[in-house]
């Protein structure tokens, strides 16, 4: 045995990479490696049942896939679990490699029963973190499992889809576990938690003292529960903070306002589910001066006076120095409970005047408003926002079923200004009217007054991607040959399925024709470019040799060639 195989930080090297059943060969052959072998087999494991089995072989027995205790252990009998529990790093973070005891379950009561009779002291003191979906335990276990918590977890992904009407009482005792634990928490992230819009104020208050005791959080992901004013404000007097994803409570004023002279000094990511009312009033409570990217996702829908105060919050919250994406839209959970009927019963408009705010952030390069209130726009906004936002890569304005377009009022002249000002715009989403406006002049091919504002040597734009939501269309040949005129590069109109009607139907396959010869222009471009990339060399060499009529003296199978590039402009 080479003496360098004696060194641990080497022999841990060479055990990292390995796979569980080679490190349980190894741990077996080699005394050397034994001790790494053993400390990377048990570093990561996909569940608890590893562990479990630990304990002599007449505690437990195996039925269906599912792991069950036979008799408690006894305290001299949670030796060989301690001494391999101490050595666990993540639990259900990486997938299993196929060992049959990964694919196992345990049974209900194993967790709470270990916890009743379990030594003094944390059963997982080195654990840094878990993904609680990939553990196959209930979400009933999530009070329990935090008994075997210590204070090095760092890391806790927690996706309890099967939370019922006792919600409340499960998270707060989970969060006061962990609040008594003093962990070193930098990521906390909640998903997939059903049936918490009204969620009990002991759970939000619970979560707000686990916040409040985890100086060192970088990362809060909690879009499902509603934190209470003193959680937000734990958080935004965090200086390592730099992601953060929160629900924010119902409330029209704060208390604080203006008391935190430097609210979130390092976060640069925000996501903020909430009414509009409750974004307005946390707007006039703090300042994010340094946010680049804001996502806005609400809870209910808009009535006219509260919508007049949402787009100036936005604006009074964020900076123009610093600010390059913002996203709107409507709360997951309920895209597929509003509807169209639901948004026009509120009466809120959403009118070309309201933007005016937005136009001083002129660092922006994605926008995504998706609004569930009715749009009243025209052509000339578009012309202000191109203008405005020269680094848009992408836009998006109420392109979904739940924003409202009764009758759109912009026509294709919308897109225009985008492909002269916003030379790196690649994808657009947005309603318009593609039915009218092709034949301003009564014959075909009446838009080229329309495109006169077009540098002159044609559209330098780089669109690829057009999303028409429900846009009525006509005249989808005169609509493509606009489209592939404005944007070259164009590879993919695409439309809604939501609308189920007869309508509807002849709408879709109006642009599908659209795209599909989108499709065509965009394939006849490339092969003339290809024609134009192979003449050009040719035209070159003529140029050279100072010979005017150097058509007339080439041979006869380059002179058709070259007359026809001559002839098309060399236009690609």
């Amino acid at each position: 045995m080479h003496r360098t195989l004696l060194i641990s930080e080497i022999a841990d090297f060479i055990c990292e990479p390995l796979d569980e059943r080679t490190l349980a060969s190894l741990a077996r052959s080699c005394k050397a490696l034994h001790e790494s072998a053993i400390r990377s087999l048990w570093a990561d494991l996909n569940n608890l049942v590893p562990l479990v089995r630990c304990f002599p072989s007449d505690c437990w027995m195996i039925e269906e896939n599912e792991l069950i205790l036979q008799r408690l252990p006894r305290a001299h009998e949670w030796t060989a679990f301690e001494r391999y529990a101490r050595l666990v790093r993540t639990l259900g973070i990486y997938p299993a490699h196929g060992h049959a005891y990964t694919r196992l379950n345990l049974s209900f009561d194993v967790l709470p029963s270990l916890c009743g009779v379990r030594p003094q002291g944390a059963a997982l003191p080195n654990l840094r973190s878990f993904k609680w979906s990939s553990l196959g335990l209930s979400a009933q276990h999530l009070p329990a499992f935090a008994y075997l918590l210590g204070s090095n977890v760092k890391q806790m992904f927690i996706n309890a889809a099967d939370l019922a009407s006792n919600t409340g009482h499960i998270l707060t005792l989970f969060f006061a576990i962990l609040a008594q634990r003093r962990t070193s928490l930098n990521y906390i992230g909640f998903f997939n938690l059903p049936n918490l819009h009204s969620q009990s104020p002991a759970a939000s208050l619970a979560l707000s003292y686990t916040v409040q005791g985890a100086p060192n959080l970088t990362t809060f992901d909690c879009a499902h529960i509603a934190v209470d004013e003193d959680a937000v404000n734990a958080l935004a007097t965090l200086s390592t903070l730099t992601h953060c994803s929160l629900r924010l409570p119902e409330l029209r004023t704060w208390r604080t306002t203006g008391t935190i002279s430097h609210p979130f000094p390092a976060l640069r990511h925000i996501e903020i589910s909430c009414s509009v009312e409750a974004y307005s009033a946390f707007s006039r409570a703090m300042t994010l001066p340094f946010m680049k990217h804001a996502v806005l996702a609400i809870t209910s829908i808009p009535d006219n006076k509260s919508l007049l105060d949402f787009i100036p919050s936005i604006r009074r919250q964020l900076s123009p120095s610093s600010l390059t994406s913002v996203q709107v839209h409507l709360f997951d959970g309920l895209r597929l409970q509003i509807t169209r009927e639901a948004v026009a019963a509120h009466g809120a408009i959403l009118r070309s005047a309201h933007f005016t705010p937005l136009f001083d952030f002129s660092l922006l390069e994605s926008f995504d408003l998706r609004l569930p209130c009715m749009h009243d726009i025209d052509d000339s906004l578009f012309a202000s926002l191109a203008k405005a936002w020269p680094r848009l890569r992408t836009f998006v304005l109420g392109d979904q079923p739940y924003c409202v377009h009764e009758s759109p009022r912009a026509t294709l002249k919308a897109l225009v200004p985008f492909a002269t000002h916003c030379l790196h715009l690649e994808a657009i989403g947005m309603q318009l009217d593609a039915s009218s406006s092709t034949q301003s002049q009564g014959q075909g091919l009446g838009f080229r007054d329309d495109l006169r504002a077009l540098p002159a040597q044609g559209s330098l734009s780089r669109v690829s991607l057009l999303h028409v939501s429900t846009s009525p269309v006509a005249n989808a040949e005169d609509v493509a040959t606009f489209l592939s005129c404005v944007f070259p590069e164009l590879r993919i109109v695409w439309t809604s399925r939501s609308d189920k009607t007869r309508e509807g139907q002849k709408r879709r396959r109006g642009w599908q024709k659209v795209d599909k010869l989108v499709r065509l222009m965009q394939q006849v471009r490339l092969d003339e470019r290809r024609r134009w990339q192979v003449a050009t060399p040719l035209t070159e060499t003529y140029a050279q040799r100072g010979n005017d009529a150097s058509v007339s003296s080439l041979p006869e199978e380059d002179k058709t060639g070259s007359e026809h590039f001559v002839l098309s402009g060399g236009t690609r």
